[in-house]
């Protein structure tokens, strides 16, 4: 029931087939390079936002409504609702009406 392989049979096996060995190495590097490189797309992407507040004195309308606009734009940008939809299942629902708030912020800056 119990067999044992000595290390010499292991050799011999490798010696004998080292050809074979080789030739499957090769081949299964290459096959692995060949789907790497022209068949799986790759997944990655980046993104980042920098927003510089002006010094208060110089403070203008002009300044909070483009501030404004850019915390509008960061607040219900992709990034932030995925998160937000992953922590919060009711947001899916509000999520159907994220363009008319957009719209609606959008409006009440304008005037």
């Amino acid at each position: 029931m119990n067999k044992t392989i000595r290390l010499s049979y292991l050799l011999f096996l490798v010696k004998k087939y080292w050809l074979f060995i080789g030739v499957v190495m090769i081949v299964a590097v290459f096959a692995g390079a060949t789907i790497t490189k022209f068949i799986i797309t790759p997944t990655y992407s980046a993104s980042s936002w920098v927003v510089a507040k002006p010094a208060s004195s110089e403070t203008s309308d002009a300044n909070d409504i483009q501030l404004l606009n850019t915390y509008k734009n960061i607040v219900t940008s992709d990034v932030v609702l995925d998160d937000v939809e992953k922590k919060n299942l009711k947001f899916q629902v509000q999520r159907i009406f994220q363009n008319k708030l957009i719209s609606q912020m959008t409006a009440i800056l304008e005037h």
